[in-house]
């Protein structure tokens, strides 16, 4: 895939991402604090236990397994819901908020606390965490939020299934401040927190190409995750391995719920 081995002209895009959210105002709000329910009970998972072992040793490599490799770096569109997902993604990624492994609750991931609307049982109200980060060192913020709606909605990453899960599920994100806002779904649940667990979060400033031609610009191009680790596209053996370096200054790194884990210093994935 020629699109895909060299680079494509460089464009900003964001206008049409604006342009769009003003378009669908009533699915991309911008509001005030003075709009933010009063009576919101705000959880933080402060009463869950950390999990992660103080006797663990940090350092070292890891080498893991894979039945196969796509090849491809997008975490969505064509050929990209593969073995390699895993590593890229969902194992290399704090969400908005994530679920304990095994007390039932959930814990804080870029958003420091949340809260449920008591009234209307679909609404979740997030605030970020300050310090949160994504791995090229740029802070993660709304506008993050927001553009990862409107990619997720997009025909251009010509993947019909999640557009419609995410269209069908989620009617609204509002802004209050920097750091407050909140997450709209589309029915009442009994977890809607799951469904801030499980949306899909990208770099806006990344993805200011974002068009089109998304599945060849970014078909071997490694986007910023909020992970602990980070992967050199020139050093991939296509097809047969890959390796991801651990950042030195994570963002998380202290965090009570992330002290003490993701501790190699590299992960080798091996095609066996």
């Amino acid at each position: 895939n020629k699109a895909a081995e060299e680079p494509i002209d460089v464009r900003d895009n964001t206008a049409k991402f604006d342009a769009y959210y003003t378009e669908h105002s009533e699915r991309f709000v911008i509001s005030s604090l003075a709009d933010l329910p009063q009576d919101l009970a705000w959880q933080d998972g402060s009463e869950l236990t950390p999990f992660g072992d103080p006797r663990a040793k940090r350092g070292g490599r890891l080498t893991l397994r894979l039945s196969n490799m796509q090849q491809t770096l997008r975490v969505v569109g064509p050929d990209a819901n593969s073995t390699l997902r895993g590593p890229l993604w969902s194992a290399n990624s704090v969400q908005l908020i994530e679920m304990h492994p095994w007390e039932g609750g959930y814990i804080p991931g870029v958003a420091r606390e949340w809260a449920i609307d008591p009234d209307d049982g679909r609404t979740v109200y997030l605030r970020l965490d300050k310090d949160a980060r994504w791995s090229d060192g740029k802070p993660f913020t709304i506008d993050d939020v927001f553009f990862s709606l409107y990619l997720l909605l997009s025909p251009d990453i010509n993947d019909p299934a999640i557009n419609r899960v995410f269209d069908e599920t989620i009617s609204g994100i509002t802004r209050y401040d920097d750091a407050t806002f909140s997450i709209r779904f589309t029915k009442p649940s009994p977890e809607p927190l799951y469904g801030v667990y499980t949306f899909l979060m990208s770099q806006r400033d990344f993805y200011r190409e974002f068009g089109e031609d998304y599945i060849d610009r970014y078909h071997w191009r490694f986007a910023p995750v909020t992970g602990p680790y980070v992967l050199d596209e020139s050093k991939v053996k296509r097809g047969r391995q890959i390796t991801f370096d651990r950042l030195d200054n994570w963002w998380a790194d202290d965090k009570p719920f992330y002290k003490h884990r993701f501790n190699p210093d590299n992960l080798t994935y091996v095609v066996v």
